[in-house]
């Protein structure tokens, strides 16, 4: 549990572990059985870290950024390395959905409901958002990512 990580994440190629935002896991702790959404962002965050350590996305990321490295001067590399990123999620979302046998429209659910949760946990006393990023690389990227999510069967 991490006091103040912005989302859930994956870290570790040898050592594995997730960090979670310390919201997520309260709201997890105040589930009950006649609200278990919590219960059910919590173990969603988890499964989807998880399946980006199985499916080996950690060690694509290494050897992106190996290449990154020994090529710094072409550009493209550094575009494309957005779209990879973008594409890893997409791969995840779609493993989620199989391996917890949810729609993509549940899916999308919750992981608004954790943008939600992480927004609130950032407001400051006068309303202002103390720089919440979205999920990953911006509105734009997440508004596709949220546009595929239907057409993604369990």
């Amino acid at each position: 549990m991490g006091e103040r990580p912005e989302t859930p994440f994956s870290t570790g190629l040898i050592r594995r572990e997730i960090v979670v935002p310390r919201v997520f896991v309260q709201a997890e702790r105040e589930s009950d059985e006649q609200s278990p959404d919590g219960r059910l962002l919590f173990d969603t965050a988890i499964v989807h870290e998880q399946l980006h350590h199985r499916l080996g996305h950690l060690w694509l990321f290494l050897v992106a950024d190996i290449y990154r490295i020994l090529l710094w001067p072409n550009i493209l590399l550094h575009i494309s390395f957005a779209d990879l990123k973008e594409d890893l999620e997409a791969v995840c979302d779609a493993a989620v959905l199989r391996a917890l046998g949810i729609d993509g429209c549940s899916y999308g659910e919750q992981l608004l409901s954790g943008l939600r949760l992480l927004y609130l946990d950032r407001a400051e006393p006068d309303g202002e958002l103390s720089g919440v990023p979205c999920l990953y690389q911006g509105f734009s990227r997440m508004k596709k990512r949220f546009g595929h999510l239907p057409y993604l069967a369990p």
